[in-house]
């Protein structure tokens, strides 16, 4: 799991900088900072809360983290079916 890469890529996604995601989920900014660093692991308060802060399940995030190697041994066949059973419950959850 590449928690900073994960973490930066969200906050981008979102288009947040350090401080205002930090603002919106209780947390320091500086918290952010070494968590993008590297220097610190998030968290499961810190994961729950970034998620609501950026509007997506907490599962996302995490999955939002994970590194090649993490995924390893999927097949692609697998992967396909896995991102429909999460597009699914995305917009379930939308419409709920």
């Amino acid at each position: 799991m590449n928690y900073a890469r994960g973490l930066r890529r969200a906050r981008k996604q979102a288009q947040l900088s350090q401080r205002k995601l930090a603002s919106l989920a209780g947390f320091d900014a500086s918290y952010i900072t070494m968590l993008e660093a590297g220097k610190r692991k998030p968290s499961i308060e810190f994961i729950e809360k970034t998620a609501a802060a950026l509007g997506i399940p907490a599962s996302l995030l995490l999955l939002m983290f994970a590194e090649k190697r993490d995924l390893r041994g999927i097949r692609p066949g697998r992967v396909k079916q896995l991102l429909g059973l999460l597009m699914a419950a995305l917009e379930k959850g939308a419409r709920e």
